[in-house]
């Protein structure tokens, strides 16, 4: 078991394992932002359709099919 710990914490200092975990990082913040792009958009487009006098059961009628 101890000889597994010590494998584990030699790899987690190399370069090549801190550079691969920061890119993971990376790819889930920019996931997160993507997606809350993604809401704050979908909330513009419900909000614009609703000015244009379209009523909330026409935009979901529309969305659903």
């Amino acid at each position: 078991m101890n000889q597994a710990i010590n494998a584990y914490h030699r790899i987690t200092v190399t370069p090549e394992f801190k550079e691969a975990e920061r890119l993971r990082e990376m790819a889930r913040h920019n996931e997160a932002a993507a997606l809350r792009n993604a809401k704050n958009e979908g909330k513009k487009e419900i909000i614009n359709l609703l000015k244009s006098g379209k009523t909330l059961e026409e935009i979901i009628k529309e969305y659903e099919g």
